[in-house]
């Protein structure tokens, strides 16, 4: 399994950390883990799974892991808490330039995936809306093996 390489790197004045493993093919993925951290078992997975095939990303987002804020982060995230109702259009704004400063990054000319499961699917279809390019933009609430497997399909069609 790879781990992936570290990264760190600069999107609207936010400090971005993540890992990134690369292939030799051109398509390349970025990851929507279910809590937004990089770290999480979930990428792990998904890196095992994927490497071979894929150029992969996995970046803490907005809010989440080396990008925690007490203030924020855990009302700001929950889907059903008024606060995030208010921040979510900054969220999808720099989660767009995150994901443009990601494709800057691995050079990704050709197709570029975004793959997210957990209760932030709705936020990272719209900052992928943002950011433009990202073909497909999959996101369940609850990955599964048969999920996973389709994933896998429309990513190695790219």
């Amino acid at each position: 399994m790879s781990a992936g390489q570290a990264f760190c790197l600069s999107s609207l004045g936010d400090r971005i950390r993540g890992r990134w493993t690369t292939a030799r093919q051109g398509r390349a993925v970025v990851l929507g883990p279910p809590d937004g951290r990089a770290s999480h078992p979930w990428v792990d997975s998904r890196f095992a799974a994927w490497c071979d095939f894929a150029t992969l990303v996995a970046l803490d987002l907005p809010l989440c892991g080396s990008r925690t804020c007490e203030k924020l982060s855990e009302h700001g995230l929950d889907p059903t808490h008024p606060l995030s109702a208010r921040i979510r259009g900054d969220l999808e704004i720099q989660l767009a330039a995150d994901l443009c400063a990601i494709r800057a990054m691995i050079g990704a000319a050709g197709p570029l995936a975004f793959v997210g499961c957990g209760p932030l699917g709705g936020w990272f279809r719209a900052a992928c809306e943002r950011a433009g390019s990202f073909a497909p933009v999959l996101t369940t609430a609850q990955p599964d093996d048969a999920w996973h497997a389709e994933a896998e399909r429309q990513i190695k069609k790219l």
